[in-house]
């Protein structure tokens, strides 16, 4: 290790302070036969002190290069040059107090500080993917000792203790080498890596984890219950993690750790997983001993804001360069710790780690708070008798339709009512619901995927279906029930045989040259037109992002860049494209990637960005916000909303379970009701005020916004906020007057 001297002393501010940096190497773009290794084995020694070393390897080990962080100026200039940006040099904040709290080695990542849970709250972490989240957890779970940044002399427990002497820190660690506390950890969800026995299902996975006899109550919460004889490998992502914050919550510990509980869950299933993890600090849940329920200790690592912000007390922030170092703050009340993240400045510790603030104002325009925008209040009555009739080329009509889709059994099945509606350039559409709904049936069905003659037919043959009170009330699995739905799929099988007809009969009428009756419904015509001449959305030009795009992506074999030149190569030769799009979403960055390394959030981002730039009048993203970080979730939403409406002009349809980017993308919204994957209907867009509210009335749930941020915040059931609103029927305001009445207090929970 090379020692200061002359010609290789670092830097020093006004104060005093010495300038610090770290290097990072990323061993995977650095093995013996890279570039990257080649090159830095080239200039290993080269001015003649060891700043850049050969590790020769041992035991079958390849070797390795190591890069010293007080290396001379020489060899910082080189290793910045390194092939496939294999180096990382990242200078580190000059008034950065706390020291490493754990580092795993040399040229890779450290984190300072640890989250201070307390007992008897919910302690929230805050931060982007890659920061150090994950990694105090592990700590604070005692699945990983801190080495407190020596990796040559690791600390002891007893140095551990000693080094967090007067913080809640040294209580808790005290107590967790003593045995004296357990920690039962949720970890991320990654249903392709699930584990569990063979043929096992969701009520032997209950008999197992359930010590504290409140199983049933849990997947009551839940909505399990009717799961228990099904195999844990058939589930869903949304039933797993729902199985799995249950498994955890349903377990007697001391201290309840919760990874992102959030992920593949829909609005609805994210505020029920939220009482779950609160209700673990009630005297009820622990048989009426308060004293039992204010001793343990709930952390919760959440991405969606309006869940962190409802389900926590306080929260600890973690910034910093992702995968290169974390920080974690002081303990902060969880509304003023939200905003000074958005706002990227710690007042407390004077630090300023983005330089731009996140806010979410909402473009809500006075006159258009009641669909009175030119061409959006169109009389729906209207739109199904399009003849005669002349119409904006900027707006498009579609019809009300239905489509039934069955299992390959033909014992199950699920209808979606569409009704008609029109959607307009230069607008985001979102469409919310509960999962299993519909939604991304709904989006296939404008992509053209499942649109076709017994679609719009059956639009005709069609009754409305029930309301979401009535429509599978009081069904049983019992005889009762079967008889009913073999009825009700016989009906189902009549109304079809009688569209099929109305087709076939208009067919033959286009044969002889006749026209065809009402059914032969168009979009954006003034007159029915042969089946070959039929204009649908598809044709006006769609492009389409999955929800599920890795397993599709992950047989591409090539690089990051090679996939974009294969996919957009008009996007790429668009210097605006690359400005507002692959800059923004970090693509520049991970270019030389290759695809099937890429991480869930990774491979997201560079879904979105193909999505965007494929050529297209109508853009459809179905949940862009999964595997994204709460940061990259607000980037992701300005993105599509400055290329694809400020500068494309176009329309944009989004399925959104985060309630935040939900509200700061849409103009307007569709609202699904009915039984989820039984028959549901997909409603005309409407406001994004009347659409909130009516989605929130429907889930018995109030929002506020932050006056700060102007971000979305769930008020507490029960508050006089949450009564007041109710009485209003204002469900979602869009007020930005100040209401510090209402703000939470430090360490408060509201």
């Amino acid at each position: 290790m090379p020692k200061a001297g002359k010609g290789v002393s670092r830097k020093q501010s006004e104060n005093g302070e010495v300038e610090k940096r770290i290097v990072v190497l990323d061993q995977s773009k650095c093995k013996p036969t890279s570039e990257a290794f080649k090159y830095l084995k080239r200039h290993a020694g080269g001015c003649g002190k060891p700043c850049i070393q050969v590790n020769p390897g041992d035991s079958g080990r390849p070797p390795t290069i190591i890069i010293w962080e007080n290396a001379c100026g020489a060899c910082i200039t080189r290793a910045k040059k390194c092939p496939d940006d294999a180096v990382q040099i990242v200078k580190l904040p000059t008034n950065l107090t706390t020291d490493t709290t754990h580092r795993y080695g040399q040229n890779s990542f450290k984190l300072h500080g640890l989250p201070t849970p307390r007992p008897g709250s919910v302690l929230g972490l805050l931060g982007t993917n890659g920061i150090g989240k994950s990694t105090a957890l592990k700590v604070l779970a005692g699945r990983l000792k801190p080495n407190l940044g020596r990796m040559d002399d690791p600390a002891g427990w007893e140095d551990i203790i000693a080094y967090y002497r007067g913080s809640d820190l040294q209580n808790f660690f005290t107590r967790l080498v003593m045995d004296d506390i357990s920690a039962l950890v949720k970890p991320q969800m990654d249903v392709a890596k699930v584990k569990v026995k063979q043929g096992a299902t969701v009520a032997d996975i209950i008999a197992d984890k359930d010590q504290c006899g409140r199983g049933h109550e849990i997947l009551g919460k839940l909505d399990l219950l009717h799961l228990m004889d099904r195999d844990v490998l058939a589930l869903s992502g949304g039933e797993m993690q729902r199985l799995s914050i249950a498994c955890t919550a349903m377990q007697d510990g001391d201290v309840f750790m919760f990874d992102e509980p959030s992920s593949f869950l829909d609005v609805k299933q994210r505020l029920a997983a939220t009482e779950v993890v609160r209700g673990l600090l009630t005297p009820a849940y622990w048989g009426g001993s308060a004293e039992k329920a204010d001793s343990k200790y709930v952390i919760v690592v959440e991405h969606d804001l309006a869940v962190l912000d409802y389900m926590s007390d306080q929260i600890c922030c973690l910034y910093g360069q992702p995968g290169v170092y974390g920080v974690v703050t002081q303990r902060l009340g969880v509304g003023n710790g939200v905003n000074q993240f958005l706002a990227g400045y710690f007042p407390s510790e004077n630090m300023r780690f983005r330089p731009f603030s996140l806010d979410f104002r909402l473009t809500v325009d006075v006159g258009d708070a009641d669909g009175s925008r030119a061409g959006l209040n169109e009389d729906l009555s209207e739109i199904e008798n399009l003849s005669g009739r002349h119409f904006d080329p900027s707006i498009t009509n579609y019809p009300k339709l239905s489509r039934t889709l069955t299992d390959d059994t033909n014992a199950t099945s699920f209808t979606l009512h569409v009704e008609a509606g029109v959607f307009h350039e230069r607008e985001v559409i979102c469409m919310l619901g509960e999962n299993g709904m519909g939604k991304t049936t709904f989006m296939k069905l404008l992509a053209g995927r499942c649109f076709d003659d017994q679609d719009v037919a059956t639009a005709e043959a069609t009754p409305e279906p029930e309301s979401s009170e009535s429509a599978g009330a009081g069904v049983d699995e019992d005889a009762a029930a079967a008889e009913a739905a073999r009825k009700l799929r016989e009906e189902k099988l009549d109304r079809a045989a009688a569209a099929k007809q109305k087709v076939d009969a208009a067919k033959a009428k286009i044969a002889v040259g006749e026209a065809p009756s009402g059914e032969e419904f168009e979009l954006g015509a003034d007159k029915p037109k042969p089946k070959a001449e039929r204009k649908y959305l598809r044709d006006l030009g769609i492009s389409f992002k999955r929800q599920h795009n890795a397993p599709r992506f992950r047989k591409f074999k090539g690089n990051v860049q090679r996939l974009l030149e294969k996919t957009i190569q008009h996007g790429l030769a668009d210097r605006l494209f690359r400005l507002r799009v692959l800059m923004p979403l970090g693509i520049d960055k991970m270019e030389n990637l290759p695809v099937s390394s890429l991480s869930g959030g990774e491979m997201q981002r560079v879904a979105i960005a193909i999505c965007l730039g494929t050529p297209a009048q109508i853009y459809l993203l179905d949940e862009p916000s999964a595997g994204l970080d709460c940061e990259q979730r607000i980037i992701v939403g300005k993105v599509i909303k400055r290329w694809c409406i400020n500068h494309l002009n176009k329309t944009v349809f989004v399925i959104e379970h985060d309630f935040l980017m939900a509200t700061a993308l849409a103009d307007r919204v569709i609202v699904f009701r009915g039984e989820a994957g039984i028959e549901c209907t997909a409603g005309t867009p409407v406001p994004l005020l009347a659409g909130m509210n009516t989605f929130l009335r429907s889930l018995d749930v109030t929002f506020r916004r932050d006056p700060d941020s102007f971000r979305p915040r769930i008020n507490k059931k029960g508050s006089t906020k949450d009564r007041e609103q109710k009485l209003a029927g204002e469900y979602y305001v869009v007020d930005n007057t100040d209401d510090s009445a209402n703000r939470p207090k430090a360490g408060k929970r509201q």
